[in-house]
C-alpha cells in the first residue's frame, strides 16, 4: 500500500504500485477535462499494460503544456493508437534520453508536490468549465460531436 506521502525519486525507482498511483494522480488531477467511467477504465487498463509508456505519454503532454487532456481527447476521437504511436516514435530519437530526463524530473516534481499537498496547486475547474465540458460529453455520446 502506498503511503499518504510520496517521495521524489527517479521514475525507475518507484514501485509498480507507486507508478500506478502517480499516473492516476496525473490523469485525475491534471486532466482538466471531465471523463467517463469507460475512459477511466481504459486508462487504468493501459497503466496495467505498460506504466512506463503511460509515463512517457504524461511527460510528452507535460512538455507541451498539457495535462491528461490531450490523452482524453485522443480517446474520444478514436486517435489513441496514433497518439501512443507518436510517443513510441519519439523514443527512437537520439535526443530522447536527455529530453526525457528533463521532462520526467519536472513532471515528477509537480506530481509529487500536488500529490502531497493538493491544496497548493491552482484550482483545476471553474463553474463555466463544468457546464461546457458536460455539454460536450453529452453531445459526444449522442453522436453530435
Amino acid at each position: 500500500m502506498v503511503n499518504d506521502r510520496m517521495d521524489l525519486k527517479k521514475w525507475r525507482e518507484y514501485s509498480a504500485e507507486e507508478k500506478h498511483v502517480l499516473l492516476q494522480h496525473w490523469f485525475l488531477y491534471y486532466g482538466r477535462l471531465f471523463y467517463t467511467e469507460a475512459e477511466y477504465v481504459e486508462f487504468e487498463r493501459l497503466i496495467e499494460m505498460d506504466s512506463d509508456l503511460m509515463f512517457d505519454v504524461a511527460c510528452s503532454a507535460f512538455m507541451v503544456g498539457c495535462g491528461a487532456q490531450a490523452f482524453i481527447v485522443a480517446m474520444r476521437t478514436n486517435g489513441l493508437a496514433y497518439f501512443l504511436n507518436s510517443v513510441l516514435t519519439q523514443r527512437s530519437r537520439p535526443e530522447y534520453p536527455n529530453w526525457f530526463e528533463r521532462a520526467s524530473s519536472n513532471l515528477l516534481c509537480a506530481l509529487v508536490r500536488t500529490y502531497n499537498a493538493p491544496q497548493c496547486a491552482e484550482r483545476v475547474f471553474v463553474d463555466s468549465d463544468l457546464e461546457r465540458q458536460t455539454q460536450k460529453i453529452i453531445a459526444l455520446h449522442m453522436g453530435r460531436f
